[in-house]
């Protein structure tokens, strides 16, 4: 279910052949780099948490949602969930402790509660054991989103079931799924990516695909970014990664890499620009009808970011596949 890339590509022949201006080791290099475990898990994450949110906006009708909402409002409705299986044995998050939780730093997460907040999704209350704390609860429309969400995730892992084979979702097609669910767990585990109470909270296999993606992909991300400033490139954000990753090997446009990531041609822009100040792109005029589109290619200094990037992908593909045996 998790094949690795390591074994397609030479990296150290790759790398020496670009050295050497050899160009023949662009293709199979940017093959490598488009076509690896990381990518493809973390495209499934965004497709899985854009669809979700597509489906709340439009039949739901929430407002003003984003990608990072989603696990602030499914770990404060897991918390209540368990309150009240619980009894007086635990108590709605602090905005310090959701922060551990989620694993990222406290001024993130309180930057999306505030937002939150603010569409009237949490709320902050008083904390019993201690009146000059705030606890974090969701609003009557919180529970709301959070419901409807586990109905949308139901809708879009079905989605998934019918593409790994015939239009029905017999039995052949959930056991891939559980399967593919069930690596993912035992690697997000192995990892240590969530806190022992939210790995082990009774959940459905369309649910744990919810809370197990999102977390997958950042860990992808983070790890793969960390290996890259070590490699020497340490002006890279994980946002250049995305637009790196739609750089093909006759260039790419602000406009195609905008539609593809579903986001503005502004921000395309400004990570273009970004790079290309940084010495990996270079951009290039295309005649196209009556008018000529910019195309954004690698330099020599962005080929050898491809490598650094393949071998850090490499890197992590081992690590799984120590986890996972």
């Amino acid at each position: 279910m998790f094949s690795t890339n390591s074994d397609h590509i030479d990296l150290e022949a790759a790398i020496a052949s670009l050295v050497s201006g050899d160009s023949s080791a662009r293709e199979p290099l940017w093959l490598a780099y488009s076509n690896n475990t990381a990518r493809h898990v973390i495209a499934v994450s965004r497709h899985f948490q854009l669809s979700l949110m597509t489906m709340l906006t439009e039949e739901g009708g929430f407002s003003g949602l984003r990608l990072s909402f989603e696990p602030v409002i499914a770990a404060l409705a897991r918390r209540h969930a368990l309150m009240h299986q619980n009894d007086n044995s635990h108590f709605d998050f602090r905005p310090s402790e959701l922060a551990d939780l989620l694993g990222v730093s406290k001024q993130v997460c309180n930057q999306t509660i505030n937002q939150l907040e603010d569409l009237g999704y949490v709320q902050r209350i008083a904390d019993p054991r201690d009146g000059r704390a705030r606890l974090l609860c969701l609003t009557d429309s919180g529970f709301s989103l959070a419901a409807e969400g586990q109905v949308g995730i139901k809708k879009v892992v079905t989605e998934y079931a019918h593409l790994l084979g015939a239009s029905k979702f017999n039995s052949r097609q959930n056991s891939l799924l559980n399967h593919f669910i069930s690596n993912l767990k035992t690697l997000v585990d192995g990892l240590g990516l969530l806190a022992s109470t939210q790995s082990q909270a009774k959940s459905t296999d369309d649910q744990l695909l919810g809370v197990l993606l999102p977390q997958l992909s950042h860990y992808f991300s983070q790890r793969l970014l960390s290996l890259t400033k070590q490699a020497g490139h340490r002006s890279i954000t994980v946002a250049h990664g995305q637009v790196l990753a739609l750089i093909g090997l006759d260039g790419g446009a602000i406009q195609s890499m905008a539609d593809t990531q579903n986001i503005s041609k502004q921000a395309v822009s400004v990570m273009t620009n970004d790079l290309e100040a940084l010495g990996y792109l270079s951009r290039s005029t295309q005649p196209k009808s009556n008018a000529k589109t910019v195309l954004f290619n690698f330099t020599e200094q962005g080929w050898q970011l491809m490598a650094d990037s393949m071998s850090a992908i490499n890197t992590i593909e081992d690590e799984f596949t120590a986890i996972l045996g």
